[in-house]
């Protein structure tokens, strides 16, 4: 028994680390015009596409609408709907003649989407126009058509960073503000972290601020299975709702940031909050819930003292890992000697975590940078430990923006390029025209696994293809493995294993039609969702594929 489940913690190895890469590109598109174009956050579409959305200086090329054409230092939000294979559906500018963007988009419980947008425009699209910068919220229909538009704010800057739907349909909006008049008077003064409740006709229900004398700002927000809320962001206070901070300062003595972690009541009550960093910048961007209702937040810091140990260059991606009370259970540095981002953090189907940023480094954790800025994307376990590491990306700069799993197991990435060669074709090579750096376009790039595995005389023996469906399965799993020539069938079995390595299933039962064998899997009601990989055994060749299992 310990011989075999070594065997198959080792295929379970093979299968993981063996590949060059977890994930290969399916298809990468650029969209946008000649002048800059940075796409910010994705959504699916109920056609079975999807919507990015970001801003865009571009009145040429893909963009058409744009409110001044030509002018290329404002901007208008710019709405793309492209389908599943990354063609254009649909496109649309909103804004007016100054700045205008978005930085979030969700489904609706009632099939629409809500935008969290931001304008300093007083014109064309803009309604109600405050002071210097507002929170602009747009209803989109199935269809991509307004429904409604929303703004709010008073006589300073917001900016809305990430939206939360609740289960009875309305919404939870983290950001920040700088207001001290009109609808939006902050707590402390400064830059405060707000939660905003909106109900369904974008009505404001709730304002909370958070924060200190300092700046202070969200930039994501979820709901934890105890039905309260986890913020995160960043602080340079040490007073108000702020304690902890860890003191650093810029050369003319401006306090530096701190990752902030807030953890709320489902009334939005304050029920404990974190600075936690060291004495260089430290700002967070994303979070997500371990098994043992704990947090991995992710972020980046420049700090090498304090909450931080083991910087590798001047900035890197830091993980912290804390429990359900907030307490640092371990924090890790990944990255290279140069810089690196962070984006986002999910859980993957297989329990363990993907990490989304961009790199400009190309050692010690960063593989095979392509050059310049490349995407990043790497895997973790429970422990922060590396599974994998990869690149995505040309010679010049490409950079992450959000990550959307799908239910195949496949991703899609918001990036934005402004490179023209390596996993890069199709930029629309316009350049700012007073620096005359290249300018980014929008870069969509649709991954998926490449963890299947054949023995490498499998298919010199056997021309065959492994269909698996319905995948993702849930209580019933088809597998047709179709094949051409002859084929021996006395030494045919399957096998189901876990992304543990452990085997939940052997058998030689099939069915035989024309060129096909059939054998199926019924999981029991205890197997959990994740991915799983089904291990064909033919003649003493191997054939290795996973596919996804959802409870």
């Amino acid at each position: 028994m310990r011989a075999k489940n070594f065997s198959l913690l080792a295929l379970f190895f093979f299968i993981t680390f063996q590949l060059s890469s977890q994930y290969k590109i399916e298809w990468a598109k650029c969209f946008g015009g000649k002048d800059l174009d940075e796409p910010t956050h994705l959504a699916k579409s109920y056609d079975g596409g999807y919507f990015i959305v970001g801003l865009t200086a571009s009145g040429d090329g893909d963009v058409k609408g744009k409110k001044v054409p030509g002018k290329y230092t404002d901007y208008d939000a710019w709405i793309l709907h492209i389908d599943s294979i990354g063609n254009i559906v649909s496109q649309k500018c909103l804004g007016g003649s100054d700045w205008d963007g978005a930085n979030c988009i969700v489904q609706t419980k009632d099939s629409c989407y809500l935008i969290g947008a931001w304008s300093s425009s007083t014109d064309y699209d803009v309604s109600k126009p405050q002071q210097v910068q507002d929170l602009w919220f747009i209803k989109l229909d199935r269809g991509g058509n307004i429904i409604w538009k929303k703004t709010y704010g008073g006589r300073g800057y917001e900016q809305p960073k990430s939206i939360l739907v609740l289960e009875d349909g309305n919404f939870l909006i983290t950001g920040y503000s700088s207001s001290t008049q009109g609808e939006f008077v902050n707590k402390y003064g400064s830059f405060d972290l707000f939660v905003i409740k909106l109900d369904t006709s974008g009505e404001i229900k709730k304002i909370k601020f958070y924060g200190g004398t300092h700046n202070d700002k969200g930039n994501f927000i979820m709901q934890t299975s105890d039905g309260g809320f986890l913020v995160v962001g960043s602080t340079s206070s040490n007073d108000g709702d702020v304690v902890g901070w860890h003191p650093g300062y810029t050369d003319t003595g401006y306090p530096l940031e701190d990752f902030w972690v807030l953890k709320l009541d489902q009334d939005l009550n304050l029920q404990w909050q974190k600075p936690l960093g060291g004495s260089n910048p430290d700002v967070a961007h994303s979070a997500v819930e371990t098994p043992d209702n704990g947090f991995i937040v992710v972020g980046e810091t420049s700090s090498n003292n304090g909450d931080v140990q083991g910087l590798k260059g001047n900035q890197n991606i830091w993980l912290v890992k804390l429990s359900s009370s907030g307490e640092i259970k371990w924090s890790k540095c990944y990255g290279g000697s140069f810089v690196d981002f962070a984006t986002n953090i999910v859980k993957d189907f297989d329990g363990n975590y993907l990490v989304l940023g961009h790199s400009a480094s190309n050692d010690n954790d960063v593989i095979n940078n392509n050059g310049g800025m490349d995407v990043w994307l790497f895997k973790i376990n429970l422990n922060g430990e590396v599974l994998w590491s990869q690149c995505f990306g040309g010679s010049s700069t490409d950079m992450s923006s959000s990550l959307l799993q799908l239910d195949n197991g496949e991703l899609l990435l918001a990036c934005s390029s402004s490179s023209k060669d390596g996993d890069v074709s199709g930029w629309h090579q316009g350049y700012n025209p007073d620096a005359g750096y290249p300018n980014p376009d929008f870069w969509i790039v649709k991954l998926k696994p490449s963890a299947s595995v054949v023995d490498n005389s499998f298919q010199s023996n056997y021309s065959t293809n492994l269909e698996i469906y319905p995948n993702p399965s849930n209580s019933f799993c088809t597998f047709i493995l179709k094949y051409s020539g002859q084929i021996v069938l006395n030494d045919f079995d399957y096998e189901i294993i876990d992304s543990f390595g452990q085997s939940l299933l052997k058998s030689n039962n099939f069915e035989l039609e024309a060129h096909q064998i059939k054998f199926f899997w019924h999981p029991e009601n205890t197997v959990q969702s994740g991915v799983y990989f089904v291990k064909v055994n033919l003649g003493g060749k191997v054939l290795v594929k996973p596919f996804v299992h959802i409870h």
